[in-house]
């Protein structure tokens, strides 16, 4: 289901991770623009949100999808920074102090 094309607050905080308050927040901080965003009807009148435009800020702000890993030396290596994460806890636990952990640096 597709929502409204515009929308209330407590309307675009129903259909996004966000809370009125969170959405009250990002205009006072210029986030959500006016004109682009949301549109103000009459002076200090109520807010109204353009879903499409909050559709594409949410798109643009998404975290791309990790690369496939390489072969050899990725610095995403899930099960080395696990291990190196269960050695560090280990040793908390026991009460060790330990350096550290060497994170691997990305090449070029």
């Amino acid at each position: 289901m597709t929502p409204r094309p515009y929308m209330s607050i407590e309307q675009l905080a129903a259909v996004t991770p966000w809370t009125s308050e969170a959405i009250r927040r990002m205009v006072s901080r210029g986030r959500l623009q006016k004109g682009v965003h949301y549109f103000q009807l009459r002076a200090r009148g109520q807010l109204v949100f353009k879903w499409e435009a909050i559709v594409a800020l949410i798109e643009r702000e998404a975290v791309p999808a990790a690369p496939a890993a390489a072969a050899e030396g990725d610095p995403c290596d899930i099960e080395a920074i696990t291990a190196t994460l269960r050695r560090v806890l280990d040793r908390a636990e026991s009460g060790e102090r330990a350096p550290a952990p060497a994170l691997a640096t990305r090449r070029s």
